[in-house]
């Protein structure tokens, strides 16, 4: 069976067979993270986070970890591997200080549905990526991911664009934690994890690393590619909840919805 042409596209060949779950969990690995974490960088979830008190990073971190529920900074250190921790340790206690993080979590996740309701609104097939996303976050085993448990057992809403869009986050939450085991296991640090990313000049400003930072050599990039191949094989259990050519039909999907929510500029 010839799989979808918008997969042989993605891949720059001629794909005569359909995917199997390690390389459906890599080919949807870029439009995942994509389209499940623009709403966090979104000036209106900054809006909506102001409009609860939680200015600053005190939203990212009150609603995006509020999951966790009430916990000390060092739990949230251990689920957020790729900022530093005396980051995470202050930003986490002024969020804790503002008032109840469970309203912190539903105003995050209220942030999520909007945004998606403005982005995907109109995806060609959304609803059936909301299927098959679904699938796969129910199938994911939560071990050595408790940002992405405690987003599993967040409600969903009943609209489309909404749900999608915190399924997707759902589901990248899944994916970071799996890169935080695989990074770990390969040997790296946090920091030279970032510094060889492809965002590697925001992510360090942004999350405040302290100069100097690791120099980027062969081999260091030759860790984090082993890293990443890691991390899709950690990935792809949660995929075998899709058939092969389900596979191909999900990524062509979100490759899709990505292209249309960001498209490309001239």
């Amino acid at each position: 069976m010839r799989a979808n042409p918008e997969i042989a596209r993605l891949r720059g060949a001629v794909q005569t067979a359909p995917m199997n779950s390690l390389e459906t969990a890599s080919a949807a690995a870029s439009p995942i993270g994509r389209l499940g974490g623009a709403f966090m960088s979104d000036p209106a979830t900054q809006e909506r986070g102001n409009e609860l008190g939680y200015t600053g990073w005190r939203f990212y971190y009150g609603g995006r970890c509020g999951v966790l529920g009430d916990v000390d900074a060092d739990v949230v250190a251990a689920s957020t591997f790729f900022i530093p921790i005396h980051i995470v340790r202050s930003a986490w206690t002024k969020a804790r200080a503002v008032g109840d993080l469970c309203d912190a979590g539903l105003g995050y996740r209220e942030a999520c549905w909007e945004w998606g309701r403005k982005h995907l609104d109109g995806v060609d097939g959304i609803e059936r990526i909301n299927e098959l996303t679904e699938r796969v976050v129910q199938h994911a085993s939560p071990i050595n991911a408790p940002l992405f448990a405690g987003w599993r057992a967040v409600g969903l809403p009943d609209d489309a664009p909404a749900r999608a869009a915190q399924l997707l986050h759902t589901l990248r939450e899944h994916r970071g934690a799996m890169h935080a085991v695989a990074v770990h296991a390969s040997g790296l640090t946090p920091v030279e994890a970032t510094v060889t990313s492809k965002l590697a000049a925001v992510s360090l400003k942004l999350f405040s690393w302290p100069e100097p930072w690791p120099e980027v050599t062969p081999e260091l990039l030759a860790t984090r590619a082993a890293a990443d191949a890691l991390t899709d094989q950690l990935a792809a259990p949660a995929f075998e909840a899709l058939s092969a050519e389900e596979g191909d039909e999900y990524v062509a999907l979100l490759v899709a919805a990505k292209e249309k929510v960001f498209p490309k500029k001239a």
